[in-house]
């Protein structure tokens, strides 16, 4: 890598042009050889791109509130709650692992809960709640899995307060296996500002 020095007519020069790469650092001006690299195509790199990709589509469908719980968990880290989000939920995704879909904001979280299938297209989920979330909105989610991992959009239904133990998620797809998410709520999923960290179970849809 080799300085440069420019003179009046050319004042400063930034980015790549032919083969050179023009920057700058510190007040030192540089440029460099451009160098193609490729981004590789082995069965790994593919795998972890496309977990990157889904994992990302997956954060764009999150609420606010849930969004803003990473946001939490990844103040004093080197990261935003977005990276964050990433960093775990690739890793999950890679090991066929079910996500995380919140952290701890403000609520206690569902205690316990279990999943098993119910009438066709259904799943019956088995719930103890904190008895100071009595009052708060129950949230459940539904995710598909293939093979234990983790492929369909986010189904979010609000159960509301004082949920009612077993609840049943319904218009699923009958014999296809979910992962299904309980978290704790302020308010509807949309308009909550507080939220429990998720729990999770799987279970097939009734056939």
């Amino acid at each position: 890598m080799a300085t440069v020095k420019y003179n009046f007519v050319v004042a400063d020069l930034r980015h790549r042009i032919g083969n050179a790469v023009f920057s700058k650092w510190k007040d030192t001006n540089f440029v460099r050889e451009y160098t193609y690299h490729s981004p590789g195509n082995t069965p790994k790199q593919l795998a972890v791109r496309s977990s990157f990709s889904f994992v990302v589509s997956v954060w764009k469908s999150l609420s606010g509130s849930m969004r803003a719980s990473w946001n939490k968990a990844s103040s004093g880290l080197n990261m935003t709650g977005f990276n964050l989000f990433m960093k775990q939920n690739s890793r999950h995704i890679l090991r066929s692992e079910v996500m995380e879909l919140t952290r701890e904001n403000g609520e206690s979280p569902v205690l316990a809960m279990t999943a098993a299938p119910g009438t066709s297209g259904s799943i019956a989920c088995t719930f103890t709640l904190a008895p100071e979330s009595v009052e708060k909105h129950l949230i459940l989610a539904a995710q598909k899995l293939e093979n234990g991992k983790p492929v369909g959009a986010i189904r979010i239904v609000d159960v509301g307060t004082n949920a009612t133990s077993p609840y049943s998620i319904t218009g699923l797809e009958p014999g296809v296996q979910y992962a299904v998410y309980a978290m704790m709520a302020d308010n509807g999923c949309l308009l909550s500002t507080t939220i429990s960290a998720s729990i999770s179970a799987t279970a097939v849809a009734g056939a």
